[in-house]
């Protein structure tokens, strides 16, 4: 079902702008060259004289290429990385079309445009598409505009490419203009790749993959892969999207011969501008209107729209119809293009998103495999293209009535579903918070308390004598133990010092004690520490909306600061409240998390008047939240702070 109501983006803006800006440049030339195939198939018709449905199954196959292919890629972007995909499939995409271009035949185009073309576009396109839907990256009230502005960019795609493909086709021959067209677009897509990392650069390390996620978990990939299927709501979309298919591509591979052959108008160039502009227009529009009303809606309206034109093409005889048809028809498609993923979107959940995308995919890519090839076979037998149309636009009629009354009923049980959860999470918002204590791992340990006389060890070495029932006795909320595994304990947390003469080594002017300043310093590698975390944080059982807290005591300290990391990064939590009692000040610099990791987290550092512990500037570059130090003498004290601070969340 769709997602959380209240799940924000983790990103600032400029990193958000930035992915949007990939995914509009990814669009421009992905989808610019998906759409302006009609316009090279004409010009390769006229070079080659091959038959017309040779050349249209060479982009046919190409189409399905891309299509099937995002169901590959949508499964496996997760574990590749939303950067290192599209960065290895634009440098496939520049060598296809350099090969293009020095093809000794059309049929040797099978091998460089269909296959190598069509993979590197679908591994471009999917993850800068579906890097929109990922946890945390937009917010949920602007991701539609989000996609909307993004998908934009296949809309001026098909108006510039086509222009400027015709334009370069006046000038050069069709191999000159791909070189041409090869070194614009490599530039663009490396200036995409650079603005995907950049916007992710701070919530996942560029090109890191993320292969902890895995949506079923079923231990074998083939079944994770093919298991939405077994849904009969997304088998049914499926058929729809397959019927749908057959005629979507054929205006886009035989509009063009269409005009020129049947109905002697050298008009090309103005309609595939008017089928791009539309398609942008509507990219746009849709995305603006989804903010508003629910994309399946939407969804049956474009359906309907685009078999409705496909019938009356046959009855366009002149300019001005022609290009009434390419307006509207590239209205309806490019509307398409930007549903699909919010309906996949409204429907289930947004981090199946990528993996369903790619997977609709597949009945996407049969479609227009078969479609404009038909029509092209069609057209090579009787030498009419008007039964051929007749044929795709009822087919796409057909594809709206079979989709239309499931497509609303499984909506409206989304939208219920929805409005249960967001109950829920209201509810959860309300209760009292949920304290989680993490004791130091080390236990009760340090000088002294006689032996102390300068600074704040004798306190410290308290801290870590505290549990959790020390807490649950004095505060009214709810309080937990986190428990920790054996792995856990036995970290050497600390640096290892030399003892010194217990007679002088606490006096003063005697200078700082080594026990301090080594209880002060983790010697714990965070590439040690952080799987570990990860699996701590996996056993908690914490709704988003959940006021969650921690108090971190001594060394726990340092476990709370990464466990809240943990929530952060793996599940998009946020604590209410993180509370840091004599924590460690010096951290391992290598692997740390950036500044600002904590996102808005209120962090309270809390330690004695006297500490010489060093500064807590780590702790407090780590949220943009408020941060506040503070002063105990002694444990009541200590819990009378956290009680009325607390107090202030509750209010």
């Amino acid at each position: 079902m769709s997602q959380n109501p209240s799940a924000e983006s983790l990103l600032s803006g400029l990193q958000q702008a930035c992915l949007i800006v990939a995914s509009f440049l990814v669009q421009v030339v992905v989808l610019g060259l998906f759409y302006s195939y009609g316009t090279l198939f004409a010009a390769l018709k006229a070079d080659t004289g091959d038959a017309a449905s040779t050349l249209a199954l060479v982009g046919s196959i190409r189409d399905f290429v891309f299509a099937a292919g995002a169901a590959p890629a949508g499964f496996l972007v997760h574990r590749v990385g939303f950067v290192r995909m599209p960065a290895i499939g634009a440098a496939l995409l520049v060598l296809s079309m350099l090969a293009d271009s020095y093809a000794p035949s059309s049929y040797f185009l099978f091998l460089t445009c269909s296959l190598l073309g069509g993979v590197a576009m679908a591994m471009i396109f999917t993850p800068a598409l579906t890097v929109l839907y990922g946890q945390g990256h937009i917010s949920r009230r602007f991701l539609p505009v989000a996609v909307g502005l993004a998908s934009s960019g296949g809309g001026l795609g098909t108006v510039v490419v086509n222009l400027g493909l015709d334009v370069l086709l006046d000038s050069f021959s069709w191999r000159g203009a791909l070189r041409i067209c090869c070194g614009a677009f490599g530039l663009l897509l490396l200036v995409s790749v650079v603005a995907l990392w950049c916007g992710l650069r701070h919530h996942k390390k560029a090109g890191e993959s993320t292969s902890d996620y895995q949506e079923l978990r079923s231990g074998s990939p083939v079944r994770d892969f093919l298991q939405p299927f077994s849904d009969f709501q997304f088998l049914l979309l499926n058929a729809s999207l397959f019927l749908y298919c057959i005629g979507f591509m054929v205006p886009y591979t035989h509009l063009v011969y269409y005009a020129e052959n049947e109905r002697g108008l050298e008009i090309s160039g103005e309609l595939t501008s008017l089928l791009g502009g539309g398609g942008a227009a509507a990219r746009l529009c849709f995305g603006l209107f989804s903010a508003f009303v629910r994309p399946s809606r939407l969804f049956l309206v474009v359906l309907l729209v685009t078999g409705a034109s496909l019938i009356c093409l046959p009855f366009c005889d002149d300019t001005v119809e022609l290009k009434t048809f390419s307006a509207i028809y590239g209205f309806a498609s490019g509307g398409r293009v930007v549903l699909l993923s919010l309906l996949l979107n409204e429907l289930f959940d947004a981090q199946r998103v990528a993996h369903l995308y790619g997977l609709a995919g597949i009945p996407i890519a049969v479609g227009t495999l078969l479609g404009p090839t038909f029509v092209g076979k069609v057209y090579d037998l009787s030498g009419h293209y008007d039964g051929a149309f007749f044929a795709a636009g009822g087919i796409v009629l057909l594809a709206d009535t079979i989709s239309g009354q499931k497509t609303i009923e499984l909506s409206e049980a989304a939208q219920v579903y929805e409005e249960q959860q967001f109950e829920v999470l209201c509810e959860a918002q309300c209760t009292d918070a949920g304290l989680e204590v993490l004791e130091d791992p080390l236990g009760e340990h340090g000088p002294l308390p006689e032996e102390v006389k300068a600074d704040c060890s004798g306190r410290v070495g308290k801290v870590t004598a505290l549990t959790a029932a020390d807490f649950s006795g004095v505060l009214a909320e709810e309080v937990t133990s986190v428990d920790y595994s054996s792995e856990l304990k036995h970290l050497a947390w600390h640096p290892e010092v030399a003892a010194r003469d217990a007679s002088v080594a606490y006096q003063v002017g005697a200078g700082r004690s080594r026990w301090l300043q080594a209880e002060d310093e983790i010697a714990v590698p965070w590439s040690q520490l952080m799987p570990l975390v990860d699996q701590l944080q996996e056993s908690f059982s914490i709704l988003p909306a959940d006021n969650v807290v921690f108090i971190g005591l001594g060394t726990g300290a340092h476990l709370a600061i990464a466990l809240a990391y943990s929530l952060i990064e793996k599940r998009g939590i946020i604590p209410a409240r993180l509370y840091t009692v004599c924590p460690p000040t010096v951290w391992p610099s290598s692997g740390a998390p950036p500044a600002g990791a904590l996102v808005t987290t209120p962090i309270r550092y809390l330690t004695c008047p006297e500490s010489v512990a060093g500064p807590p500037w780590r702790l407090e570059t780590a949220t943009y939240g408020d941060f506040k130090q503070q002063h105990f003498q002694e444990s009541t004290s200590l819990m009378a702070l956290i009680a009325e601070d607390l107090s202030k969340l509750k209010a």
